[in-house]
């Protein structure tokens, strides 16, 4: 039985006039748009009311109970909270979410603030929908007298957290996919509903994926003249991996704002061809990580704070052990304040050489270690340095783009150690980066995303605002990194191959060419 029915005993002795209400509006705003159930299912209709809210109002809790959904649909966020009865309520529109999934809320208790936009919403409401079960219900029935005699409690016995995120997202679909004839009027709606659109059709996609995608697979590798078959299986388990992100990852990710962050100091390390003559030798914008200025050191490849282009072409080993003295410096100037590790390109391998070859975690001479986070660094070998292997041989080549080469000596001790179990390590890799390919801009042990930071994606990721989310994420020990819509998700999983394929197909290429006799 899946609910206990409590029915309330009614006497005559009156009760406090003070008793507080069971309900409270999740805003002060008027009502400017009722519910309007549709006439079929699928027909125009408004499943909810709006309630006038000023961008950045806060938005508070009808009742108590638990949040089984908060995050992002489309452009805007949105938070399901279930109460006893088998009732959820929903606040859409949101700007942001300031709860998560599973915490319990009490009536009142502030769940975001208004300020989303999407299809007939212009930032300006605040959408509440109520549910008993799967039926959407007026909202307002919670603020109306009730008549004593007709209240019954229903208690729920499965945990609220039955609802999925997924099942989640569904339902409030669900209720906010009405009025399909206002897109006639209103073109644009359909643009800003195209990302929720996209959600359930990766869902569908995880179905078809997990159940059908070996059958079809088998059934059309066996069937002739039939090339495009590894493409629809392609497609299947694309959708299919997008839809196990989704069901693991932060859809209430904050962007890098210059809230938030760790709290700790950081140490930068930038990459090759870098210099600090001239100011930051990278153009990482640190404040909007969360770090005031003077909690920012970066790292130096020579002796002196100030170093040029071609320190950073010395062994990697050797900058590492620059590394380690420059981290005992900072202990020694502020004992036992924490220092998190922030590297793009090369230095994340250098980073990452520290950690695996030379730190220790009990050796008190170093700061305590917080978040490492990497951009766009080739933990796993850098093809280009391949390539410029194969073109001009060993004599000549820097150190560093020796070390950097996959396969290198450096690269086979990397590969042989663990990341200490006490470092957290984020990777950050770009789809269109054919510098360090987001393929390989990771390592075992590491919490890896794409991002798509544009065509010169090796330099302007440490400014992507994608990209500076998933740091600031990382840097705050969130759970799991940001969402990802599907385009930058398969952007992130076709892409880098192909940019690593074609990288070694230039090596050949070389090689094919220098085996041409001279005539």
């Amino acid at each position: 039985m899946r609910r206990l029915v409590v029915l309330l005993a009614l006497t005559l002795v009156p009760t406090p006039a003070a008793a507080a209400p069971v309900w409270q509006r999740p805003v002060d705003g008027a009502v400017v748009r009722w519910f309007d159930p549709p006439a079929s299912r699928f027909g125009a209709g408004h499943l909810g009311v709006d309630l006038a809210a000023a961008p950045g109002t806060p938005v508070r809790a009808a009742g108590a109970g638990t949040v089984t959904y908060a995050g992002r649909i489309g452009a805007a966020a949105h938070v399901v909270v279930a109460h006893d009865g088998d009732l959820r309520t929903s606040y859409s529109f949101l700007a942001e979410v300031s709860v998560r999934r599973g915490a319990r809320v009490r009536a009142g208790e502030v769940v975001g603030t208004a300020g989303g936009t999407g299809r007939n919403h212009n930032g300006n409401v605040v959408h509440l929908g109520l549910r008993r079960g799967d039926d959407y219900i007026d909202p307002m029935v919670l603020y109306r007298a009730v008549d004593l005699a007709e209240v019954v409690h229903l208690a729920p016995v499965t945990d609220p957290l039955f609802h999925l995120p997924a099942a989640e997202r569904r339902s409030l679909l669900a209720g906010l996919a009405h009025g399909a004839l206002d897109i006639v009027r209103d073109p644009a709606g359909l643009l800003r509903t195209a990302g929720a659109v996209a959600r359930p059709v990766g869902e569908l996609l995880y179905v078809v994926g997990a159940e059908v995608a070996p059958i079809v697979r088998a059934a059309l590798e066996r069937a002739p003249g039939l090339p495009a078959a590894p493409l629809l299986v392609r497609a299947l388990r694309l959708g299919y991996s997008w839809a196990q992100e989704r069901a693991r990852c932060d859809d209430g990710a904050r962007p890098a704002d210059g809230t938030g962050g760790s709290g700790h100091r950081v140490l930068v390390v930038a990459g090759l061809a870098s210099a600090s003559e001239s100011g930051p030798p990278v153009a990482l914008p640190t404040d909007r990580l969360g770090y005031a200025q003077e909690e920012v050191t970066y790292f130096s490849y020579a002796p002196g704070p100030r170093y040029g282009r071609s320190d950073t072409y010395a062994p990697l080993i050797e900058s590492a052990h620059r590394l380690a003295a420059q981290l005992r410096a900072l202990q020694r100037a502020e004992p036992g304040r924490e220092v998190d590790l922030v590297a793009h390109s090369q230095g994340g391998v250098i980073v990452l050489a520290f950690l695996q070859l030379l730190y220790e975690p009990g050796d008190p001479s170093y700061p305590p270690l917080g978040t490492v986070v990497t951009f766009a660094s080739p933990l796993d070998g850098a093809p280009l340095a391949a390539v410029a292997r194969e073109v001009g041989g060993e004599i000549g080549l820097a150190p560093a783009v020796r070390d950097l080469a996959p396969g290198s000596h450096l690269m086979q001790r990397l590969a042989a150690t663990e990341l200490p179990g006490t470092i957290e390590l984020t990777t950050i890799g770009a789809s269109t980066d054919v510098v360090v390919p987001g393929n390989v801009a990771t390592t075992d042990g590491a919490a890896h995303t794409v991002v798509f930071s544009g065509w010169s994606a090796h330099s302007s990721i440490v400014t992507d605002d994608d990209a500076l989310r998933a740091a600031r994420a990382a840097l705050e020990r969130r759970d799991a990194l940001p969402c990802r819509d599907f385009l930058t998700f398969a952007g992130g999983e076709l892409l880098p191959p192909v940019v690593t394929e074609l990288t070694y197909g230039l090596g050949d290429a070389f090689d094919a060419l220098d085996a041409v006799p001279a005539p």
